[in-house]
């Protein structure tokens, strides 16, 4: 194992000191390009202890600054800052962070379609779960994405919560009400979700991540629905 590798487990486990930090940045330096810099920078923010997010953020934001690379790994700096962000429910600054990866690619839609799921799960929490247009432009966006992505436990809870949302603004109280059965079954502790098989061969097993803003609005549209 590298000095650095070495360096990036123990920032994994407990958070970054400022020592640490200077330390980083002068192994960075044995890296052989500004692509693997930010790469190192941002695959070890993202392990960082949700305690430590705003060192996490502080090492990302570090990656975007120093180094000119290519825009598919400010993509994923962006992603991964969002991500973080998400963890301590600062959903504004994660909102923005997937603004700014879906702008590094302007080449095509692949990528925009795949980050339109995590921009609309922050604009829900945003909004408190009242429908804008943008929410509806992020689903639509989304149900381009193809069969495997829409498998993955997370991705299916948070369409089906949006498609509640949705639905209830446009008076479609039974596609709403189906929407709601789904996400209710994917709550469920024991729930399997269709990727379980193909996941453990890999040594996987999916967590669903719920947000407190999220278990409250299924509580209290249960009432719509009725």
């Amino acid at each position: 194992m590298s000095k650095i590798e070495e360096l990036e487990k123990k920032m994994m486990k407990n958070g970054m000191t400022e020592d640490d930090f200077v330390r980083f940045k002068s192994l960075l330096r044995y890296v052989r390009s500004d692509f693997l810099k930010n790469q190192h920078c941002y695959t070890t923010a993202v392990q960082f202890p949700k305690e430590n997010a705003q060192q996490a953020i502080k090492l990302i934001q570090y990656g975007l600054d120093a180094f000119d690379d290519d825009w598919s790994s400010r993509l994923r700096a962006y992603l991964n800052m969002g991500i973080i962000y998400c963890r301590t429910g600062d959903y504004k600054n994660a909102y923005q962070s997937f603004i700014n990866a879906q702008k590094q690619e302007t080449t095509g839609e692949t990528y925009h379609i795949q980050i339109s799921v995590y921009l609309l799960w922050t604009k829900m929490h945003i909004d408190k779960f009242q429908y804008s247009d943008k929410l509806e432009e992020y689903y639509n966006l989304y149900q381009k994405s193809d069969e495997f992505a829409k498998s993955f436990l997370n991705n299916r809870f948070r369409v089906a919560v949006s498609k509640i949302v949705i639905a209830l603004h446009h008076g479609k109280k039974e596609e709403a009400k189906s929407a709601y059965q789904e996400a209710l079954e994917i709550m469920n502790p024991g729930y399997k979700g269709k990727l379980f098989d193909i996941l453990k061969r890999h040594k996987y097993t999916e967590s669903l991540e719920l947000t407190p803003e999220v278990i409250e609005y299924m509580g209290e549209i249960k009432s719509c629905l009725e």
